[in-house]
């Protein structure tokens, strides 16, 4: 009967080192890395504003993501209410403000208001203040307090279309 070979002694080995025989290479000590001159960069993080702009005569609120991260159950709550599209919409009742899942960074969600002659006719709040909570991937929750005087708007001269 033909067993197979088990000698262990007989392991392959691997060839001397060509190092001199003069005796043990010095041992290395770790060195402590250095401090870094450079003040680290914060970690990327969502920032998200709610704004009101004007174009053609028309104003909008908007949600924008300015930060470098994506944000997840933004929620923004008016100090109170204001109406558009003839006074006919409750704007700050809108999904857009009561829960948005998510809004990558860089994006922006536009909603139209009201012309905005019309909105100062009927005396809709001027002075508005947004409170945007909302969280990063990981959990973190932040919150932003914005003050908004929409009554800037009132002066500025605006294109007409013909």
């Amino acid at each position: 009967m033909i067993r197979p070979f088990r000698n262990h002694r007989m392991a392959r080995r691997s060839p001397r080192s060509t190092r001199s025989t003069e005796g043990p290479a010095p041992r290395r000590r770790p060195t402590a890395a250095a401090p870094p001159d450079v003040t680290p960069a914060p970690t990327a993080r969502p920032d998200v504003i709610v704004d009101f702009s004007v174009d053609r005569g028309l104003l909008f609120v908007l949600v924008h993501n300015i930060g470098q991260a994506s944000a997840f159950q933004v929620v923004t709550r008016f100090d109170r209410p204001f109406h558009g599209l003839a006074g006919q919409k409750d704007i700050a009742a809108l999904a857009l403000f009561r829960s948005l899942l998510f809004l990558p960074p860089g994006k922006q969600i536009t909603q139209l208001v009201d012309h905005v002659d019309a909105y100062f006719q009927r005396e809709e709040p001027t002075r508005l203040t947004a409170t945007i909570t909302y969280a990063d991937r990981a959990g973190r929750r932040y919150s932003e307090v914005i003050p908004h005087d929409l009554d800037i708007y009132r002066d500025l001269a605006q294109a007409e279309p013909r």
